[in-house]
């Protein structure tokens, strides 16, 4: 008899797999044929067959999971047995724990294809070998995210949009090889087939260029018929809003904080698009031109009811005397949702802007000493946070572990019945969102200690004690990005430019208003210390 058999031969098999496009298909024959064939060659009893369907990668989100261990614990079944390695994980954690059952003789873990067995007896190479798979598997979840973000945001630059959940009227279509077959992998984009959705989509922006609010859209494109009966009491007035405001109708898409011109047809006329205030990408774009510095948006109108773009309007001038036609830079609300009722004096030069803009750099330009000054005094701060960031993470930490053995006590109730499916869903889901609330304490704790806001502070320093000099030999793109760096929220009231200083430029401009900004050091720190110790 095997070393690791003991006198429980009771088995629990599982088979698991990622997602829900696997669920049909065969892999979970293929582990149970496998296993079946393992247990009966070594002689194991399968008492209980675990099927799965929840990814490995995240050990809080693997509910199915953890409670199969769980349940073998509980009916001493003795051995568990998985396809191959990354059957059982893909996350270190549940790596950890289930090697603590193992030492702890709870459990016996056989992984069938691989024909290896890992228990209280194993070699600490055994137990090696399992943490270089468990640690590349992760590694291999990590990787193959990198890539398909890296997949999705090349397809986003070739002008597809990379998400499968596109927007009503348009649908996925499989991509096709030289000879007409559908590949496994790839789409695009093409107006939804289901030709109703394109007609509610379209009467929606036929109805709001003719001035209807969004209530009687909503109203109408029920009364039409073109709302699908089991759709109407999912069709809100916000969903109306959110897609006559859908620069994917215009042509264009976001995709990681970054605008995209989409390949996908207008399946909404251009005429209409046009005329649709709401839409974003309307013909006011054309006045848009990258060797403007105002004429991206940057600016807003400050008209609480407006907050339309301001953009570029070149005024031209035929100067008399030597006939040439000279331009002159100019910029203005575009007043997209009528609010003005006239651009009379609302339109302001481009040196205006920059005269109004370039104080800002004065105000938050230092000197190399008092920024000598902050640095040290960060570097002091960060010493006595570390100290009380390292007494909050073992609370953290603490807390975390009350939290798991919270969760194993409300399973355990679950499992003998002492409360109902409802009541242990709801108290699983508090107890997870104080899981992750700890969770995230305990790594902003941790990005305190790493320090990593120093370097971020360093940087805004070296910014403020070149910012003046760097400025006055900068082309007006390069004038425009510092300001970026250093401003939020401008807005354009008529012919004023108005703006706020974003948050560590404003504290500098402050600090360099007063001459004691830094808490002043003890004369005689030694003595003091000393009388604390006594």
């Amino acid at each position: 008899m095997n070393e690791w058999m003991g006198k429980n031969n009771k088995t629990m098999a599982i088979l698991r797999v990622s997602g829900r496009r696997q669920e049909g298909n065969t892999s979970h024959e293929t582990q149970e044929n496998k296993i079946k064939e393992y247990c009966k060659e070594n002689g194991l009893s399968i008492v209980e067959t675990v099927r799965i369907v929840e990814s490995a990668k995240d050990s809080n989100l693997r509910v199915k999971y953890q409670g199969a261990i769980k349940k073998a614990i509980k009916d001493n079944i003795r051995h568990v047995v998985f396809y191959m390695y990354d059957r059982e994980t893909r996350n270190l954690r549940d790596n950890e724990q289930n090697e603590e059952y193992v030492k702890k003789e709870k459990l016996v873990i056989h992984y069938a294809n691989d024909n290896k067995v890992l228990y209280a007896g194993s070699s600490d190479s055994d137990f090696f070998l399992r943490d270089i798979n468990a640690a590349a598997n992760k590694n291999f979840i990590r990787n193959l995210r990198t890539k398909t973000m890296d997949a999705m945001k090349t397809k986003a630059k070739n002008g597809w949009f990379p998400s499968n959940h596109v927007p009503l009227g348009y649908a996925l279509q499989k991509t096709k090889d030289s000879e007409g077959k559908e590949l496994k992998r790839g789409s695009i984009i093409v107006p939804d087939p289901n030709i109703s959705n394109v007609k509610w989509v379209q009467r929606e922006f036929e109805l709001r260029a003719q001035g209807f609010s969004y209530e009687k859209i909503r109203k109408a494109c029920i009364d039409e018929g073109l709302v699908p009966i089991n759709r109407i009491t999912q069709y809100s007035l916000s969903s109306v809003e959110r897609r006559l405001k859908n620069k994917f109708y215009a042509g264009y898409f976001d995709w990681q904080g970054e605008e995209y011109q989409g390949k996908h047809g207008l399946i909404i006329p251009q005429k209409i698009l046009d005329t649709v205030s709401d839409n974003p990408k309307r013909k006011v774009v054309a006045f848009i031109r990258k060797d403007a510095p105002f004429g991206s948006g940057w600016i807003k109108c400050a008209d609480p009811n407006c907050g339309c773009n301001i953009v570029y309007d070149p005024k031209k001038k035929k100067i008399k005397e030597s006939g040439e036609t000279k331009i002159f830079p100019y910029y203005h609300c575009t007043n997209s949702k009528r609010v003005h009722a006239t651009q009379k004096g609302m339109n302001v030069s481009e040196n205006k802007i920059w005269e109004q803009l370039d104080p800002a750099i004065d105000a938050i330009t230092i000197t190399k000493q008092m920024a000598d000054d902050i640095s040290e005094a960060l570097n002091e701060t960060h010493l006595k946070v570390k100290k009380a960031r390292k007494r909050e993470i073992e609370g953290f930490r603490q807390a975390l572990t009350n939290v798991d053995t919270k969760r194993d006590k409300l399973f355990d109730l679950f499992t003998t019945n002492s409360i109902d499916q409802e009541t242990y869903r709801k108290q699983e889901a508090r107890l997870k969102e104080e899981w992750n609330h700890y969770t995230d304490l305990l790594e902003q704790a941790n990005d305190t200690i790493d320090g990593v806001y120093l370097e971020t502070s360093k940087s805004i320093l070296e910014l403020a004690t070149t910012a003046r000099a760097q400025y006055l030999l900068a082309t007006p793109e390069a004038r425009r990005t510092m300001l970026d760096k250093i401003l939020s929220n401008p807005v354009l009231d008529d012919t004023t430019v108005r703006y706020d200083l974003k948050s560590p430029f404003a504290v500098l401009c402050e600090m360099k208003s007063k001459n004691d900004w830094r808490p002043q050091r003890e004369s005689n720190p030694r003595r003091r210390r000393e009388r604390a110790v006594s």
